[in-house]
């Protein structure tokens, strides 16, 4: 190991601890979507544990075959009060470090694996937005991927079912990264397959696809799936801006893929599959719909594991040791000065938060509530011209229902039908539409009239941000109970 190359791993290192503690200085640390999963959390512990509960009326545990578990178990399991976002979010980073690491390892073990490329690559929009399940299943899939190709040579019957169950852990923790495995697992294997002309080795790589295909045409076939979108212009003209959120880094390390393509390590190396795998994935992104299989921004998760993949080929590729070298202490100034205004965005949202939590106080245990959203004008709404911007209160009134021990009725997560938990049949399927639509900024009288008139059960508050059309209705029908900044809390008379 070189001089520079011992340095670049320290530096690496060092980002990787500010990327970790950067959540832990701010006090309402917050996702968009993290709050939603945390209630989901809760919601499908209180069903396990307590099938007598207030969440028992509504909700029930989903019986289909889908991903999407991962965050509930793991929220279940480091549920630690204001602290859980901040626990979620370190783990994943470091799960991601680690995991593409080992990776390059795998792929070269004579060369030194920490790189702040790897950093660069983890600091992603996907982290503001709180897609745990999607973030932890690509960031992880180079470790089944390193696995598979430490033990390819002689690939056992027991190696074959750890990849098979690995692939099944990937898929019920998201869907796109046991895809990207098995693109990546695929290509090695054939790419073997051409070089050593052995097939016991693609046999057994079959064999053990068979249950995650299962699973998948299981899950594609049922009525979560949704419909397909064709790709909107933005996402073609910003890549992969939208997953950095910079121009300064992407395309020298686009580059230096590209390169890594090109300089492989050898004819016997199995770098050619990953080489194959990356051009694979990059042949979807031009393909792949904006929407589908029930998620949304499908070509900028494609993006985003296309650099994933490709850093474990520039980390693992031999001749470019010395341009790794400069482009790692040049990408770690980048993702330091990205890092500094991932924090300024998110603390930002620190006293929005706590006005919120401050209005929400007096809901009491086991309370039910629906939120009613408006334009408010010191926040930034998502357009179709700027589909990426982070609102961090988006679906924080699951994390006032989680602080509460409350059923909040307007989560999306129970009404899309991919999650753990989704409504029991008592709860019309318009009427859930109806609350999932409040979380929009248009008018919401006539919704919320239905909300208040059909569901089965009463809503006890009922949260309002911004000011709009339902407060003069929820006037005559409730009083104000709680109040701070942009939030309004409407309760029993």
């Amino acid at each position: 190991m070189s001089k520079g190359e011992r340095i670049v791993g320290v530096v690496s290192f060092v980002v990787l601890a500010a990327q970790v503690g950067m959540p832990w200085t701010i006090p309402h640390y917050v996702t968009q979507d993290g709050p939603s999963h945390r209630y989901t959390a809760m919601v499908a512990k209180n069903l396990v544990l307590h099938p007598a509960s207030d969440f028992s009326s509504v909700y029930q545990l989903n019986p289909r075959v889908m991903p999407n578990w991962a965050s509930t178990i793991l929220f279940n399991a480091i549920e630690s009060g204001e602290w859980t976002e901040k626990i979620m979010t370190s783990f994943v980073l470091l799960a991601g470090f680690f995991s593409m690491g080992y990776a390059i390892r795998s792929f070269a073990p004579d060369v030194p694996p920490w790189s702040p490329l790897i950093n660069f690559v983890l600091q992603t929009w996907f982290l503001g937005m709180g897609f745990y399940n999607f973030y932890l299943a690509i960031v992880v899939c180079p470790l089944l991927i390193g696995f598979y190709v430490r033990r390819a040579e002689k690939l056992t019957v027991r190696h074959g079912l750890v990849v098979a169950a690995g692939l099944v852990a990937l898929f019920f923790t998201h869907l796109l990264g046991a895809g990207i495995a098995m693109i990546a697992i695929g290509a090695i294997a054939v790419a073997n397959l051409l070089r050593r002309r052995e097939v016991r080795e693609i046999v057994m790589v079959a064999a053990s696809f068979a249950p995650v295909l299962a699973l998948m045409g299981i899950f594609a076939l049922g009525p979560a799936a949704g419909q397909f979108e064709l790709p909107i212009e933005e996402d073609w003209m910003q890549f992969p801006q939208q997953v950095f959120g910079t121009r300064l880094l992407w395309p020298v390390v686009g580059s230096m893929i590209a390169g890594a393509l090109v300089l492989r390590n050898g004819k016997d190396s199995p770098q050619d599959g990953l080489a194959v795998a990356i051009l694979a994935v990059a042949a979807i992104y031009v393909a792949a719909p904006s929407e589908g299989l029930g998620g949304s921004f499908i070509q900028s998760r494609l993006a985003w594991a296309i650099f994933v993949l490709g850093v474990v080929l520039a980390g693992s590729a031999r001749r470019l040791e010395k341009v790794r070298v400069v482009v790692s202490i040049y990408a770690a100034a980048v993702v330091a000065w990205g890092l500094m205004e991932s924090r300024a965005e998110a603390m930002g949202w620190n006293a929005a938060a706590g006005d919120y939590l401050k209005a929400t106080e007096k809901i009491t245990r086991g309370a039910r509530l629906a939120r009613v959203r408006y334009p408010v004008p010191e926040v930034r709404e998502p357009t179709a011209e700027q589909p990426y911007i982070v609102n961090r209160l988006l679906h924080f009134d699951a994390e006032a229902a989680v602080r509460c021990g409350c059923v909040d009725l307007g989560d999306y997560q129970a009404a899309s039908g991919i999650f753990p938990v989704e409504f029991k049949g008592r709860v019309a399927a318009d009427s859930q539409m109806a609350l999932w639509s409040l979380e929009g900024t248009d008018r919401h009288e006539a919704a919320l009239m239905k909300v208040l008139g059909e569901l089965p059960v009463a809503v006890d508050y009922v949260v309002v941000v911004g000011r709009g059309d339902v407060e003069a209705m929820l006037g005559e029908r409730m009083r104000v109970v709680g109040e701070s900044g942009m939030v309004k809390v409407y309760g029993p008379r």
